[in-house]
């Protein structure tokens, strides 16, 4: 089963509530530290202390406890992101709603996972002449400035879709389509493992 959004979204969760749990036992820490400076200062030497103090002690390991246990769950978030598969929906144009649209490419008619306006053509011209053409959307040029600033000619680096979308500010699910066009263009070069380098 390949990680998703929604498989980030679970462990997200996770992580919440582990949070909110350490948080509580803080506040607890502090409660318990006042109540053992107070029985103390009244009965240094009694059995009561004493108890206290092992109380005390027992809690103040939880905590540390859980805070390790917060830090193993950032790790385990951070490798899951790094997995994640986007999940694209394509939208594909209405066939006979324009006659020149039949001879657009598959690339022409997906847009990204955002529905868009298509251009008005104009009367008894053929758009055949846009086949095999591949189109430049305003998410292109977002993921190209990004990856301008990521990445360089000579070496290559690995580059999530998760890191594309955040450093791009587009939607996650529209990077694959993306990646596509700038590598059929030659703007971008993919050696298949998830490495990239400009073109």
């Amino acid at each position: 089963m390949a990680f998703t959004n929604s498989t980030l979204s679970v462990i997200q969760r996770a992580g919440e509530t582990l949070h909110g749990a350490a948080n509580a036992v803080r506040q607890a820490i502090q409660g318990q530290t006042e109540q053992v400076a107070a029985i103390v200062a009244r009965q240094p030497y009694s059995q009561e202390s004493d108890q206290a103090y092992a109380h005390l002690q027992a809690v103040a390991r939880m905590a540390h406890e859980l805070a390790a246990m917060e830090d193993q769950l950032k790790a385990v978030y951070a490798t899951a992101e790094s997995l994640v598969v986007p999940q694209t929906v394509v939208l594909m144009a209405l066939p006979g709603r324009d006659a020149s649209r039949r001879h657009a490419t598959t690339e022409d008619a997906v847009e990204d996972v955002l529905v868009k306006n298509a251009p008005s053509a104009k009367p008894g011209r053929a758009s055949s002449s846009r086949a095999g053409r591949v189109r430049s959307s305003a998410n292109d040029q977002k993921v190209l400035a990004y990856l301008g600033t990521a990445l360089d000619r000579r070496s290559w680096r690995r580059a999530t879709h998760w890191e594309v979308a955040q450093g791009a500010t587009i939607p996650a699910g529209s990077v694959g389509v993306v990646l596509k066009r700038l590598i059929a263009c030659g703007q971008l070069r993919a050696n298949g493992t998830g490495m990239y380098r400009l073109g």
